[in-house]
């Protein structure tokens, strides 16, 4: 994977459509000093690059689904013939938002969206059944306040 390197005004450009993607050219000009042409320029070349993408953060708390908890996952005899089978599942339960593989006492941590616990425990259980025999071990992480969500814009900073 190629490393893209990034400019004092390119980060300025990031930081400002982090804090607001709907951020206009004019708006991003003004505040950056740099002239709407370049603002436009940058923008298009670092969506050619794939340097960032526009998402939208929803607040599940607003829409019913209070619950999102961590589970991390240790796996036994685990085959890629069963590890294909657990990311079809994830992919296709719509209450499991987040898989990912990761490195450590863990294989895999996923994340569950619910309406309240009892929703929780059955869509959890359902995996659980359907893995029993994979499923080595597991810690629940009961997540009780967000304090930050961020993807990546402090890290890069604003200094060259």
């Amino acid at each position: 994977m190629q490393t893209i390197s990034l400019d004092k005004k390119d980060r300025k450009i990031l930081q400002l459509l982090d804090a607001d993607s709907r951020m206009s050219l004019t708006k991003i000009s003004r505040k950056t000093g740099i002239p709407i042409d370049t603002v436009r320029y940058r923008i298009e070349r670092m969506e050619k690059e794939k340097i960032f993408k526009y998402a939208i953060v929803i607040d599940h708390h607003k829409l019913g689904y209070p619950i999102f908890n961590e589970i991390h996952l240790q796996f036994v005899n685990f085959t890629v013939a069963e590890e294909e089978s657990v990311k079809k599942y994830l992919k296709n339960t719509p209450n499991m938002v987040y898989g990912a593989k990761v490195a450590g006492k863990y294989d895999y941590v996923i994340a569950i969206m619910a309406k309240d616990m009892k929703e929780f425990d059955d869509v959890f259980h359902a995996f659980k059944t359907k893995f029993e025999k994979i499923i080595k071990d597991y810690d629940i992480a009961l997540i009780i306040e967000e304090y930050k969500l961020d993807y990546l814009i402090d890290l890069i900073g604003l200094t060259d």
